[in-house]
Parts: structure tokens; sequence; C-alpha cells
């Protein structure tokens, strides 16, 4: 369960990397569409995949990393799950309000990096040692 707990978490952050291409792509395709003097795609590929991949996918993987951390034990593993959907569920939020207020698109790509951040942070969890012991002396060759 620690495996999925990790690669959970992984596949988050890395959606989140997937989300900043395809908008870049929606972007240059407008600008593409512009310098060419024909109005801009309404719904262009890129604009598809980001909004498809946002607002379905990732939260459904943010849901699946939930479960899997009541399961994993994963010391405050759902507590970082929880943070980790609830972001994105901010996330949603803010590009549903950007739609009515651009300048809350700017929040929206800020807070892309912060999702990624705390998914890798979590990706990292089943790893850290929570012991105060100190680690191995790697130079005592006595015991082979």
């Amino acid at each position: 369960m620690r495996a999925a707990y990790r690669g959970l978490a992984h596949a988050i952050a890395l959606g989140v990397v997937l989300q900043a291409g395809w908008i870049a792509l929606a972007f240059f395709g407008v600008l593409s569409d512009l310098d060419q003097g024909t109005p801009p795609e309404g719904d262009n590929l890129g604009q598809r995949l980001h909004a498809g991949f946002g607002a379905g996918l990732l939260p459904l993987l943010a849901v699946a990393l939930l479960l899997v951390s009541l399961r994993a034990g994963v010391p405050r593993g759902t507590r970082w799950a929880a943070l980790v959907l609830g972001m994105i569920a901010a996330q949603v939020a803010l590009a549903y309000l950007a739609a009515a207020w651009t300048p809350i698109g700017a929040l929206h790509g800020i807070g892309a990096f912060a999702v990624i951040a705390v998914a890798e942070l979590t990706a990292r969890r089943p790893g850290h040692d929570h012991t105060l012991a100190p680690p191995p002396d790697v130079t005592d060759r006595t015991t082979r």
C-alpha cells in the first residue's frame, strides 16, 4: 500500500506538470491563430486536455490517494493526502472563478506549483524515517 501511496502522489505531481504543458499548448495555439489573422479557436486541444484532466482525472487521483492513505500506514499520510485533495479542489474552484474574473487565473497558476511541491512531499512520506536514532557508521568495516 505504501508503494501505491507513493505512486499516486508522484502521479499527481506529474499530472500538474502535464497541466502546465497543456495550458501552454492552448495559449500558443491562440497566439498562432492571432498571428495568422484568424479568430482563435474557442476550444483548442490544449484547453480540452487541461480542463478535462484538471477537473476530472486529477481530483480522482487525489481521492484515490486519500483512500489508499487510510490503509497505507504512513505516519501522517492521511493528513498529507487530505491536504493534496484540498489543494486540488481549490485549484478547480480557482479555475471556475477565473472564468468570471480573469486575475484569479494567476492564483490558479501559482497554486499549481504548490500542488506539485506538496504532492512530492507527500510521495516522500513513506520513506521518511521518524526515529531519532543516528545513522549507522559506514566506516565500520568490522561487521562483514
